[in-house]
């Protein structure tokens, strides 16, 4: 599903044009896989993954969510073209029991966290998986990542689970995932 281009400003005065990205921005999106992975440990990827990425693996995945019919990845950009966030929806599986399931994931670089696009890609998120006949969109967060369970609360997700020693950091430490659900 294509995500049809919008201009918004932000509420810190930025401007962004949210909309699907397609395979002439693939650089951009790998360049934001990169710096996201760097600036915390909040994405599953880490940077060597991120590192190992290829600009051809990046166009395939552009390509394949935007010819499907129950996906879809939202990227802001900035007036430049350069990727400042991105969020994805997929089918949690693609089984007759299971496909009203959507699974969300969503990737904000520093330099524009507290400016609310968290805050509005998942809004938009949540709306185009209604869209798509899903009834519930289901997502897990870092637990010490307070700032987006906050985000995600504010968006009606509620907590329904936390498996703890969910991610293994480089450092040998573990966090728990908190479990949350948004129902449609």
């Amino acid at each position: 599903m294509k995500i049809v281009e919008q201009k918004v400003v932000l509420k810190n005065g930025i401007s962004v044009i949210l909309r699907s990205p397609d395979e002439r921005d693939a650089a951009a999106l790998l360049l934001h896989t990169k710096i996201t992975a760097s600036e915390s440990h909040f994405l599953v990827k880490t940077v060597r993954e991120a590192e190992k990425l290829t600009l051809e693996q990046e166009r395939i995945l552009v390509n394949a969510v935007n010819e499907s019919r129950d996906s879809f990845i939202i990227a802001a950009f900035s007036p430049d073209g350069t990727v400042l966030a991105s969020a994805e929806l997929d089918a949690v599986e693609r089984r007759a029991k299971t496909r009203h399931r959507a699974a969300f994931g969503i990737a904000v670089q520093r330099r524009v966290w507290n400016g609310g696009l968290g805050t509005l890609l998942t809004d938009m998120a949540t709306k185009a998986a209604r869209v798509l006949g899903y009834t519930q969109v289901e997502l897990g967060v870092y637990a010490d990542n307070a700032r987006a369970i906050h985000v995600y609360q504010k968006c009606g997700f509620v907590q329904y689970g936390v498996l703890e020693k969910s991610f293994r950091l480089e450092d040998g430490s573990f966090c728990a995932e908190i479990l949350m659900v948004k129902y449609l």
